[in-house]
């Protein structure tokens, strides 16, 4: 019996590369994994990783005590936990989710955030009311100044220049600007009651501050030398958080925690038509609707199941919502996500 000839060099060059062509076209050809989402776990400290597809907890991570608050830096190679009661900062790969390195000795880091060109690095001391400013080398954090705030520093808003860090204080109602390359408070005003999350539109000009202990917006005009208040808009009780809607800068949405809504804000008509909610915003019914069981709202199950988050908008138009803006929900926190369709008590000034 005549055995086949060994292969010699060449043909075994030629089919390795064949092999490596292969391999790499069936990677490029799978579809890439999309990138998980983070939920902090204040009481727990530690982080839950969910699956974006089925909704799933793929696992958890350990950070300091009390993650408050996290944040994709500006190059978006990193997500950082600030861990208030911890004195650290867990920075986490946003795509694998992997641990990249902890930070030590940050104390009191409720809420953070980096100027947009990656210098300078900003954090609220909520519970021991003062504002910290650090230079960024790209790898190191170097304290430049501790500055003295209000009382419970709570958001941080940091313009597109670089150069003006804007911070709230919800219990002495009020928010400061700070000049970053000299580290000094250029002014400081009166704002509603509990301010909380702030967001810059028109070229960061102007400013929309959260009123978590009333029912709005303010809106600060912020491009003299001294913040002039335009006014305010009705969203709903314990308005707090912003987000960009992602149409472009033409809408922003901000969280109402006491109504259990959420709002849209259209910010081409903002300062034309200021106080006409029912031409500025769009109200995405949850809370108290839930519970009526409106089609196209969220409905009950057993405790840990999990089923998609749906609303409908006030106008009549069906919407739903995903992602960052209302996680529908996951296997072990399931209880938590769906406990947002009901009423809840005056938020704490600490949150």
């Amino acid at each position: 019996m005549r055995l086949p000839a060994r292969p010699n060099g060449r043909t075994a060059a030629f089919l390795l590369s064949c092999l490596t062509a292969l391999a790499a076209h069936t990677a490029a050809a799978a579809p890439a994994e999309p990138p998980p989402i983070f939920v902090l776990n204040s009481l727990d400290a530690n982080v839950s990783v969910i699956n974006p597809v089925d909704w799933t907890e793929k696992q958890r991570i350990a950070t300091g005590k009390e993650p408050h608050h996290l944040y994709m830096t500006p190059d978006e190679k990193s997500v950082i936990v600030a861990n208030s009661a911890g004195d650290s900062l867990t920075f986490l790969n946003p795509r694998t989710a992997e641990v990249q390195r902890v930070v030590y000795g940050i104390i009191d880091p409720y809420q953070l955030q980096f100027s947009r060109d990656m210098k300078w690095f900003v954090t609220a001391g909520n519970r021991l009311n003062h504002v910290d400013i650090y230079r960024w080398d790209g790898k190191d954090l170097k304290l430049a100044k501790r500055i003295a705030s209000g009382k419970t520093p709570s958001h941080i808003w940091i313009d597109n220049t670089s150069t003006i860090a804007y911070v709230t204080m919800q219990d002495s109602d009020e928010m400061i600007a700070i000049d970053l390359p000299t580290q000094t408070v250029k002014w400081r005003t009166a704002t509603g009651t509990m301010p909380a999350d702030i967001f810059g539109v028109h070229n960061d000009k102007t400013l929309l501050v959260g009123l978590t202990g009333s029912d709005g917006v303010q809106v600060f005009d912020v491009a003299g030398a001294q913040p002039k208040l335009v006014g305010k808009i009705s969203t709903g009780k314990g308005a707090h958080a912003f987000r960009a809607a992602g149409d472009g800068g033409r809408s922003v949405f901000v969280s109402n925690r006491v109504a259990n809504t959420i709002s849209r804000i259209d910010l081409a008509t903002l300062h034309g038509r200021l106080g006409r909610r029912q031409d500025a915003l769009r109200d995405l019914a949850l809370g108290q609707e839930a519970q009526r069981g409106r089609p196209g709202e969220p409905q009950g199950g057993a405790a840990g199941e999990c089923r998609p988050v749906a609303a409908r908008c006030v106008d009549a138009r069906p919407c739903q919502i995903v992602g960052s803006l209302l996680p529908r929900c996951c296997s072990q926190s399931a209880r938590r996500f769906r406990a947002a369709r009901w009423p809840r008590p005056a938020p704490s000034r600490s949150t």
